[in-house]
């Protein structure tokens, strides 16, 4: 009796054999691809910013790495910015929502977006080419890492030389040094607010930790929101320049103005009221604390606004304890001419 053959097995339908391996190597190529590739939602709140949206969502198209959705979340904008954005790409949605500031934009856009990682952007910033795919390579690099930040220039035209603004040498060289989960970071923080909004990318799992950004601030409230990351995740610098912020009469950020000083008051007081702070960070505080009110009182003095200067001053000798004898004579001499301008104010 001859021996039995085996029969091998038959490929159904038109696919040979060489054909189904070719396929199947190509369809797991396109599937390691997409599981590689990064899943980024961008965040742009507007208002009225039919001027500069339409540059600033090309500068999102145009990265190297694409994102999943731009969420624009409009404030209630009259000249044409929901349409003009519609025209744009099929990547964005138009999410309409009114009187809840930036920071209840940016927190719908957070509650709606489907990637795994955020981006903020403001409606008149650009992102140079190729900064997604830099950070994306910085969370491969790092993985640790929950968020990335970076440098950022300045321009008015858009031809300027791209020049980093470094806002205090020693904090960049800090910075420089030890780009990875600083131990130091929050206390840079506390000196001065280094992280340009539109440079950031996070992961959006770490929201369980950092949570989402807080309403009751109108003005820093992205201050508040990296003091926040930088006491509850994983952060890293990267040391290179991500985005270009354009300089205009219409800017929202305005540094010397009451109710930004104001507002970074609020929140460096709530970090007083915190334990667990170290020596250098509480101490860094509250000079940072003090510098920002006596700029305020100044600053009121010149608007011909004695009495909530007055306010400001006293707060300083009042509630912050041993200060330099140079800085409290000058609060002496400021409260004299405050109270020197509001008896002319008050004389008939």
């Amino acid at each position: 009796r001859k021996p039995r053959c085996r029969r091998r097995p038959q490929l159904h339908g038109s696919m040979h054999a060489g054909f189904s391996v070719a396929w199947l190597v190509e369809r797991w190529w396109f599937i390691l691809l997409e599981m590689n590739a990064p899943k980024i939602s961008v965040i742009i709140p507007t208002l009225n910013s039919a001027r500069f949206v339409g540059e600033a969502i090309d500068s999102v198209l145009k990265q190297s790495v694409p994102v999943c959705e731009i969420l624009v979340v409009d404030g209630g904008s009259t000249d044409g910015t929901q349409a003009l954005v519609h025209s744009q790409s099929e990547l964005v949605q138009v999410l309409p929502q009114e009187g809840r500031g930036r920071a209840g934009a940016r927190n719908t856009g957070l509650r709606r977006a489907a990637g795994y990682c955020i981006a903020f952007l403001d409606s008149d910033d650009l992102l140079v080419p190729g900064k997604l795919a830099a950070q994306f390579d910085f969370f491969q690099k790092h993985p640790e890492v929950e968020m990335v930040f970076g440098d950022m220039a300045l321009f008015k035209r858009i031809d300027d030389p791209d020049e980093p603004e470094i806002l205090d040498a020693r904090v960049h060289e800090y910075l420089r040094r030890s780009p990875v989960n600083g131990k130091r970071l929050l206390e840079c923080l506390f000196a001065v607010n280094f992280v340009p909004t539109s440079s950031i990318v996070f992961r959006k799992s770490c929201l369980e930790t950092v949570g989402f950004m807080n309403e009751q601030f109108l003005h820093c409230e992205d201050y508040e929101y990296w003091l926040r990351f930088a006491a509850n995740s994983k952060t890293g610098y990267l040391q290179q320049l991500l985005v270009r912020r354009r300089m205009h009469d219409a800017n929202a950020m305005n540094e010397a103005s009451v109710e930004n000083c104001e507002a970074t008051i609020a929140i460096l007081n709530q970090w007083r009221k915190r334990q667990g702070l170290t020596r250098n960070a509480g101490q860094t505080l509250l000079r940072r604390l003090v510098q920002v009110q006596y700029n305020l009182s100044s600053h009121l003095l010149k608007c011909g606004r004695p009495d909530e200067g007055c306010y400001h001053l006293r707060q300083i000798k009042d509630r912050h304890g041993k200060i330099p004898v140079w800085l409290r004579l000058k609060i002496m001499a400021k409260t004299l001419r405050a109270k020197t301008m509001k008896k002319g104010i008050d004389a008939p």
